[in-house]
């Protein structure tokens, strides 16, 4: 067993392609193909840019949001989502109970040492400070 953060390997023949239906899209996290640059450790890896596909289907949305994710953990992603909710949209996140502790509530001496460097590394994107009083409804 491996975390999220190790090194993938593909095993086998990849399954032909076949046509979508139309308004269904596919992006891989592990795309032999593609290249990106990780927003969270700026590290090149190889896969397509989810971050860049989530915030593209945000802004093309027109009446509601529905997202349901372990975490949000990408800066960008949480700012557009409550920009589009302060546009009007109708906007949903459902986060794995782990992962929905407030900012305020968190304090790292109480978090697992995985925690404390998810922790770490989200204050070094800028979160935490700028929201942690953040209560109302355009919050994220």
């Amino acid at each position: 067993m491996a975390g999220c953060s190790a090194e993938a390997q593909l095993l086998g023949q990849p399954t032909p392609q076949r046509p979508l239906p139309e308004g269904i899209e596919l992006v891989f996290n592990h795309n032999e193909t593609s290249r990106y640059r990780s927003p969270i450790s700026g590290q090149w890896r190889q896969g397509d840019d989810l971050e860049a596909f989530v915030l593209a289907s945000i802004r093309g949305a027109k009446r509601e949001i529905l997202v349901a994710v372990q975490e949000l953990s990408l800066p960008k992603v949480a700012e557009a989502l409550a920009a589009r909710h302060r546009d009007g949209l109708t906007v949903k996140v459902v986060l794995e109970n782990a992962y929905s502790t407030p900012w305020s509530q968190q304090h790292p001496a109480d978090l697992t040492p995985h925690q404390r460097s998810r922790h770490e590394q989200l204050k070094a994107l800028g979160w935490g400070m700028r929201w942690r009083s953040c209560s109302g409804p355009g919050c994220p």
